[in-house]
């Protein structure tokens, strides 16, 4: 699953950990078979999943950069 991420998003071998730790919420958050239907999220935290969280995998991200300093040197 962590190669087909990096496939589908033409992403070099470099981010295979976020693509290794990325699948593995994915399955986490899926039921399965071996508990009988159930997640292993649910199992384990005794609350749903919020599948709110997950973003596309891949792609592009800006910083936020606040208004708050005029020059980088500026104290915060």
């Amino acid at each position: 699953m962590s190669l087909t991420l990096l496939a589908t998003d033409s992403l070099p071998r470099r981010f295979w950990a976020e693509a290794f730790i990325t699948s593995k919420h994915i399955i986490n958050a899926l039921p399965t078979l071996v508990l009988n239907g159930d997640k292993p999220y649910t199992m384990l935290f005794k609350h749903k999943h919020d599948y709110n969280v997950f973003k596309v995998f891949g792609c592009a991200c800006y910083p936020n950069l606040c208004p708050y300093n005029s020059h980088k040197f500026d104290f915060r």
